[in-house]
């Protein structure tokens, strides 16, 4: 198996792809989530519809938040992944060009 920093650099632009989607992708997800619980609380506590609304709505923003949080946790995490492959390619390369040098001495 050889060294290729090419494939190293097309998964750290697949884990930039997925860095970029993650915040959306955890906001939505727990807002959904949120407001199924909100209308569950809603409707268990007071039977009524302004309650089954004020759930879902309530339920949905603290979802949205509480995702968005998340959303930009692993969206960072992702990126210093992708910068960290990154970093040991540039540091192969930097060895690769300094053994070179004193090679030639």
């Amino acid at each position: 198996m050889l060294y290729d920093p090419a494939a190293i650099g097309d998964y750290a632009e697949e884990l930039y792809k997925q860095a970029k989607s993650a915040i959306v992708f955890y906001t939505l997800c727990l807002s959904l989530a949120g407001c199924s619980f909100g209308v569950c609380i809603g409707t268990m506590v007071w039977h009524m519809l302004w309650a089954l609304v004020a759930g879902a709505v309530a339920g949905a923003a603290v979802g949205a938040y509480v995702g968005y949080t998340f959303g930009r946790r692993r969206s960072f995490q992702l990126k210093l992944r992708a910068q960290t492959a990154l970093c040991k390619v540039v540091t192969e390369q930097n060895m690769a060009d300094l053994l070179k040098v004193w090679s030639r001495q």
